[in-house]
């Protein structure tokens, strides 16, 4: 009566004294949850009935529809709590060949999550009558998601919609190299008849313009400050030195951050004393990365930072991305400290501050992971991550 009722405190309190119907309750709660779009405690509630691959299928299932639908903004946000639910099965699943496949299917989904989010932007440009976006971040969104499909496959991202942005908004800016290697490339395209006349004007007049870049315009590595093409094989990596290209996830600029490791012989408490306390007055150059060109097998060269390199930094320089076991934490550092720059302690993100602190003001959360947020919280210590963790992944 108390479940047919909606009445589930109650529920949960009789089934306490009939602990061999807990999971059954768990299991419909779960169902009551979906249908009551509350997907992240659906989740829950299905791990913890022990139901793993239903809690799995019903994810794929919302986001599956969800791009059916072209509701890319919301695809987004389901393939991000299907990875967590991914990483969950990790910590859960003792089987190796099962583990390998729950890490693969984190970092799959994640990846999905970032280029739908993106991609949200350049549909509603297209078949939406106006948009505030300027074409500076049109331009670097539909490079990115440009970039990213070349690597990763998403169902109805639509190459007509990507590169008739890019094009255009290279046009506006000057790029007309990459705006006519677009053309080109819609030229081999299904068009569809609104956009055909659109594309054959805008092909016709960039044949007249220079086939150069502006330099400004060109992505830049941070970690080996070399200039990357305007569209490689992926948006994540630069060509040169293999290093991580971290974006911001409302203008899709590239951010001044180099990602490094701690030594072996520091623990992360230790490390993140180490980087709290006051920097030290004598100079000791940090290591820095030469560019080098990557073969297949290479790994990029993370830099490995010490006790006293550590000494060095600033605490507002830095940024640790907690993640739930077993995958590791990581360190970030901020190449230009002038710029400054904001993480979702949820999903680790990176923001430009401003961008980041209009956007939780008026919608108090995460654009990406649509957690609640308080910009009253201490990014750097963010005691309430590791509950959210708890939260989510048990």
């Amino acid at each position: 009566m108390n479940v047919l009722s909606g009445q589930w405190e109650q529920a949960f309190h009789v089934v306490t004294q009939y602990p061999e119907f807990e999971n059954e309750l768990c299991l419909k709660y779960a169902d009551w949850l979906i249908e009551n779009d509350r997907f992240e405690e659906a989740s829950k509630a299905y791990r913890k009935a022990g139901s793993q691959s239903q809690a799995v299928f019903v994810l794929e299932q919302l986001a599956d529809n969800a791009v059916d639908e072209n509701r890319f903004d919301d695809a987004a946000y389901l393939f991000w709590l299907l990875s967590m639910q991914y990483i969950g099965g990790a910590m859960d699943d003792n089987d190796a060949e099962n583990y390998g496949s729950f890490i693969k299917n984190f970092y799959d989904n994640q990846e999905k999550a970032r280029i739908y989010y993106a991609y949200d932007y350049v549909f509603k440009y297209v078949e939406e009558p106006f948009t505030l976006l300027s074409a500076e971040i049109l331009f670097n969104i539909s490079r990115f998601v440009a970039n990213s499909i070349q690597t990763t496959t998403c169902d109805k991202v639509s190459q007509v919609r990507v590169y008739y942005t890019l094009a255009k908004q290279a046009f506006a800016l000057g790029a007309f190299k990459l705006s006519r290697i677009a053309c080109d490339h819609l030229s081999r395209l299904q068009l569809p008849d609104k956009l055909q006349t659109a594309v054959d004007l805008l092909t016709l007049m960039v044949k007249v313009k220079p086939f150069q870049d502006p330099e400004e315009l060109l992505p830049v590595c941070y970690a080996c400050s070399m200039g990357n093409p305007m569209l490689s094989k992926s948006a994540s990596v630069c060509v040169h030195c293999g290093s991580r290209l971290i974006y911001s996830f409302i203008n899709f600029e590239i951010l001044p951050l180099v990602e490094f490791k701690i030594n072996e012989s520091l623990s992360e408490v230790e490390a993140i004393r180490l980087i709290k306390s006051d920097p030290t007055t004598s100079f000791t150059s940090l290591p820095e990365k030469k560019p080098k060109s990557p073969g297949k097998e290479d790994k990029p060269a993370i830099p490995t930072y010490g006790k006293a390199e550590l000494l060095q930094l600033s605490v507002n320089e830095v940024f640790v991305c907690r993640w739930p076991p077993p995958l590791k934490t990581t360190f970030f550092r901020n190449r230009l400290p002038e710029i400054l720059l904001s993480r979702c302690p949820m999903c680790n993100s990176f923001f430009h501050t401003e961008d980041f602190e209009l956007t939780v003001l008026r919608d108090g959360r995460c654009p990406l992971c649509r957690q609640p947020l308080d910009l009253r919280d201490d990014d750097f210590d963010s005691q309430s991550y590791e509950t959210y963790l708890l939260r989510i992944t048990k």
